[in-house]
């Protein structure tokens, strides 16, 4: 196991492949004539995306701090159940002042096409008449491109889920997609035989699943992927196993493992043009 050289493997896998896609962003409107402390709406995928980016509309240029909750279904019915809502990430940014986008990195949403996603941007620094979360008054209204449908919603007051909602507001905002990463899974005890599973990945490709002992930022040297600038470090740096997509660009294999490879990390690539789509890491189990 972990016989292969990062490098030398990926090196001469040669596969042929279209452009990677340019990320897409879809705006409502940021002619705001209202505000409070957050609003919920829909978004449909139209394909498979990753939501990576947002901006919104706040009313000061102060700091702001900007939470970002999920579910998979409507946020109708669910305005006020915090326990219905996954918290996607919080970011503290500089605010840009009234009608003018405040960008907010609060990590990657995987949306999948057929599904409906409720959204709900909560303004966590909210002050009365200080720091507001600018909206639209206006009916649900639909918003689309290529990537997604966006149905807007509620406007919503603070603390977050504790007030409102307040029909007919219209979020004020943008929300970009992206390309699909690759997303990988295991399951298991280490040292003993894990299941490695992964979905989302571009179909018919080969790919590498990648085993480091730290995280880092390693730096793929060879031609097919030259470049590519993993999210492992150098340390017992190797290649575990290459394999196909497959048709759907997902599947599953299990693999023994170890005691000294427990704790620690996977990342897989797919061999593309470079960059080539790497996943998102996930760490063995300690023994």
């Amino acid at each position: 196991m972990f016989q292969f050289r990062v490098a030398a493997v990926i090196g001469v896998c040669l596969v042929s492949a279209a452009a990677h896609a340019q990320p897409q962003c879809l705006t409502t409107s940021f002619a705001s004539n209202s505000a409070y402390a957050g609003n919920m709406f829909d978004i449909e995928p139209k394909r498979d995306v990753d939501i990576t980016r947002w901006q919104v509309n706040t009313s000061g240029t102060e700091v702001v701090t900007i939470e970002i909750y999920w579910r998979e279904g409507s946020h109708r019915g669910h305005e006020t159940d915090p326990s219905a809502w996954t918290l996607l990430g919080s970011a503290t940014t500089q605010g840009q002042g009234t009608d003018y986008p405040t960008s907010v990195n609060v990590g990657t949403l995987p949306a999948y096409q057929g599904r409906i996603y409720g959204i709900y941007v909560h303004l966590a620094s909210y002050q009365s008449g200080v720091q507001t979360l600018r909206w639209v008054r206006g009916e649900p209204t639909i918003f689309e491109n290529d990537d997604l449908k966006l149905t807007t919603g509620v406007g919503m007051g603070f603390p977050a889920f504790l007030n409102g909602p307040y029909r007919d507001n219209m979020w004020s905002g943008t929300v970009c997609s992206e390309d699909p990463k690759p997303l990988i899974a295991i399951e298991g005890e280490c040292p003993g035989r894990m299941m490695f599973s992964w979905d989302r990945s571009l179909p018919e490709h080969q790919a590498g699943l990648i085993y480091a002992r730290n995280l880092g930022r390693y730096t793929i040297p060879a031609i097919q992927c030259g470049g590519t600038e993993l999210g492992l470090g150098t340390q017992e740096l190797q290649l575990i196993r290459a394999f196909y997509t497959g048709p759907q660009g997902q599947g599953r294999f299990s693999n023994p493992v170890t005691p000294a490879y427990c704790g620690g990390y996977l990342q897989m690539i797919v061999v593309d043009r470079s960059p080539c789509p790497l996943s998102n890491i996930v760490q063995l189990p300690m023994q």
